[in-house]
């Protein structure tokens, strides 16, 4: 079997960091991996400004992925990261081989990040929309890690978020159908995961879902068993 390429996109207030010890493993299957970040995020946190937006963080993997010369391409998103990996597609089809889903936001054309949460969660981006502010992050224990190590590495690298990027409608191809979806679905919160809303879209475009016995930061948390659930997709 050919080597797989994997393209590992972060989710918000992270960086490529986030997939250090998931492409560590990958790496020593064979596999071919880059872990972009994207504009303001991570080590590009001095870059940070309320103009970023979701098109400019589609930008920042589709630039990477036509700058790296990657082809068959596994794009992998991870929560907000599905957002992006949406809006790649969209962009480059020809080189995307399949979509990777891990707990990650899965929308419809058209649609926003923030369409995609309930209303009694949207205050906190409401009210930095309205003051032209950056979106702070979400408690790491609401995301169900508890693992001091895990956060002692977290916690001091997530950045504030541009709110824009959470408000941007994402264009999704009408032909996304066409291409090989995958959803892993992390079932460790420390809340109700609220991407288990989802699943049904995922299983109207015949996506292969994987379920994870991991936090939201699975790939930190439980590294071995989200290489496994990333290997099994097709």
């Amino acid at each position: 079997m050919p080597k797989r390429t994997f393209v590992l996109v972060p989710g918000a207030w992270f960086g490529g960091w986030v997939w250090r010890d998931l492409a560590e493993r990958l790496r020593m299957q064979g596999c071919i991996v880059t872990t972009p970040t994207l504009t303001g995020l991570g080590e590009r946190c001095h870059t940070n400004s309320n103009s970023a937006d979701l098109t400019l963080h589609i930008e920042d993997v589709v630039s990477h992925i036509q700058m790296e010369g990657l082809d068959n391409v596994d794009l992998l998103g991870w929560s907000y990261g599905g957002m992006v990996i949406s809006g790649v597609h969209s962009r480059i089809p020809e080189k995307i081989r399949s979509l990777i889903f891990f707990d990650a936001f899965m929308p419809d054309n058209g649609m926003s990040l923030v369409d995609m949460i309930d209303i009694d969660k949207r205050e906190l981006y409401d009210t930095a929309r309205g003051a032209d502010q950056k979106i702070p992050p979400i408690s790491m224990k609401a995301f169900g890690v508890n693992d001091p190590t895990v956060l002692e590495f977290v916690e001091p690298r997530t950045c504030l978020q541009p709110w824009r990027t959470f408000f941007e409608p994402v264009s999704v191809s009408p032909d996304i159908g066409l291409v090989s979806q995958s959803y892993i679905l992390c079932t460790k919160w420390g809340i109700v995961s609220p991407m288990t809303r989802f699943l049904p879209l995922a299983l109207t475009r015949k996506a292969n879902v994987i379920k994870v016995k991991g936090s939201h930061l699975a790939m930190l948390t439980e590294p071995d068993e989200s290489l496994a659930a990333v290997l099994s997709t097709p």
